[in-house]
């Protein structure tokens, strides 16, 4: 038995050894170029990101007061968008389809993707107009709590399937929200649109799978307005988890160059 699992436990060995040489060699050779490493391993799944946003939101009665007035806009807003597209403009928009010969089932199915979709762009075009200067307010709201003040401080800014369908349009437009989601937090760290879109572009999976999940909650009828806040919350928690892994990684970088610089003038 045990000779059996000893050449199982050499190869592992010998596996792990390898990737901790490669992983060595990339930061040496990283160093000497002088190219920053990025290697964020996030503590929570990106998707997860916009349920904890609705946790932090819901559990926060602090962030509340922040928010009131438009957090009560927002709430009638999606009330009485939901109403009027579902109770008066669904049947126009179904009969209209009707009479273009469509199928009775498929019409039906048709018309909810379609009145939720103008729900939806009714809440990008709610959100964009009302809620952009509060976001921020919640973005900053989040980073205080979670110990970095000093951020704020040091950076202040200057100023046509069904269900599939949606799935793979939050998936190709995740991205793009997920960035406009950490715009404030682009300019507390000075980020110019090159960095913004380098950086984006590193961690384009990670910012997808975030932006598919805030996406997708945005297009809920009725809560979808509300979910603009929470999304937020997420976004604010992600930027957290980047910002203090971005300055440990840098202690480490730093540490790593002495010891080349030091390796180089022994040899």
């Amino acid at each position: 038995m045990l000779l059996a699992l000893q050449p199982q436990t050499c190869l592992l060995d010998c596996i792990r050894v390898g990737q901790r040489r490669i992983n060595h060699a990339v930061r040496f050779q990283a160093n000497r170029s002088g190219k920053p490493v990025f290697m964020f391993k996030p503590q929570t799944q990106m998707v997860a990101y916009a349920l904890r946003g609705i946790a932090y939101f819901v559990f926060r009665p602090a962030l509340w007061k922040q928010v009131a007035f438009p957090l009560l806009l927002t709430v009638l807003f999606g009330v009485a968008a939901t109403y009027f597209l579902f109770f008066h403009t669904f049947s126009r928009q179904q009969d209209w389809l009707d009479d273009k010969n469509v199928p009775e089932q498929f019409a039906t199915i048709l018309t909810i993707c379609i009145v939720v979709a103008e729900i939806f762009a009714s809440t990008v075009v709610y959100g964009a107009v009302f809620v952009d200067d509060f976001q921020d307010k919640i973005f900053a709201f989040v980073l205080r709590d979670r110990g970095l003040s000093t951020l704020l401080d040091e950076g202040p800014p200057l100023d046509a399937a069904p269900v599939f369908g949606s799935i793979v349009y939050a998936w190709l437009h995740g991205g793009v929200l997920a960035w406009e989601y950490r715009r404030f937090y682009f300019e507390l760290k000075d980020f110019g649109l090159r960095q913004q879109r380098r950086w984006v572009s590193r961690y384009k999976v990670q910012y997808s799978h975030f932006g598919m999940s805030a996406l997708l909650l945005e297009m809920v009828p009725c809560a979808g307005p509300l979910f603009i806040f929470t999304n937020t919350c997420g976004a604010a928690l992600l930027a957290e988890e980047l910002e203090r892994h971005s300055s440990s990684s840098s202690k480490h970088v730093d540490e790593e160059d002495t010891l080349v610089s030091s390796a180089s003038v022994t040899v």
